[in-house]
């Protein structure tokens, strides 16, 4: 049994002592935050694996300017910043400590104070669930929790030391647009949600659908392409081969 299904099977133990009634809305949603998947350790590696891999190519995730390390060095363009793998790595290590590191401030207080909206709801179960997770002895948040706790929690993190440098900046700043992009359409065949949100929040079946349409739409592609081509090829040849009008052809007959 890996470490993260313990901790999830103890504090869903915990929260069944006593026995919530069938139907409670905040223990549905502490169960789904528990089982949610990806967990945010193997979301965080995929993101840095991706961040690598198009670190030369147009990303519509960034279209700010990018000062680099070097002063010198400008670039105004929709391209990431020249990432290794080192540095990927580094920045991602900066990010999961933070998660790591984090407590949640408990805002509602259930016994004195009605939390009087869904929203509050959420926010306060997935508090508690953040809480008892991180005083579990070596459990990590990053080994049990996934997007859902993140998105809650995130603008409370303290990533000074990962948005000290320009470049860590980016980093969270590009983590950050997917982490918050509409999580319903990664699981659809929505075109408009981006490729690296499923990659890295998708399911492994998310994921599948989705090569499996880059492939049909790149075949539909080049099938169009040489469709036209043909077109294009015989429609020249037609015209190429057309006999030129003599002038004695363009006079009209003689009437008898």
């Amino acid at each position: 049994m890996t470490t993260s299904t313990t901790t999830t099977t103890k504090i869903s133990a915990t929260a069944k002592q006593p026995s919530p009634a069938k139907g409670n809305p905040a223990v549905s949603f502490r169960d789904q935050l528990l089982a949610e998947e990806p967990r945010l350790d193997a979301a965080l590696k995929s993101f840095c694996s991706w961040l690598v891999a198009s670190a030369s190519t147009a990303s519509p995730l960034d279209t700010h300017h990018h000062h680099n390390n070097d002063e010198n060095e400008h670039t105004d363009s929709t391209e990431l910043p020249a990432w290794t793998l080192a540095a990927a790595l580094i920045c991602t290590r900066h990010l999961s400590k933070a998660i790591n590191a984090h407590i949640v401030p408990i805002q509602y207080d259930s016994s004195t104070e009605p939390i009087a909206t869904p929203e509050q709801l959420m926010r306060e179960v997935t508090a508690r669930v953040w809480n008892e997770v991180a005083a579990q002895p070596g459990t990590k948040i990053t080994k049990v929790l996934g997007r859902t706790a993140l998105q809650y929690v995130w603008k409370d993190l303290d990533l000074t030391a990962l948005t000290s440098t320009s470049q860590g900046a980016t980093y969270c700043q590009t983590f950050h647009q997917l982490l918050m992009e509409n999580k319903s359409t990664t699981t659809t065949n929505n075109n408009a949600i981006s490729d690296a949100a499923v990659l890295i929040w998708g399911s492994p079946q998310a994921v599948a659908r989705r090569a499996a349409e880059r492939q049909a739409t790149a075949a539909a592609r080049v099938k169009e392409e040489q469709a036209s081509r043909l077109k294009q090829a015989i429609t020249s040849h037609i015209i190429e081969e057309l006999p030129e009008e003599d002038e004695e052809d363009t006079k009209p007959a003689a009437i008898e």
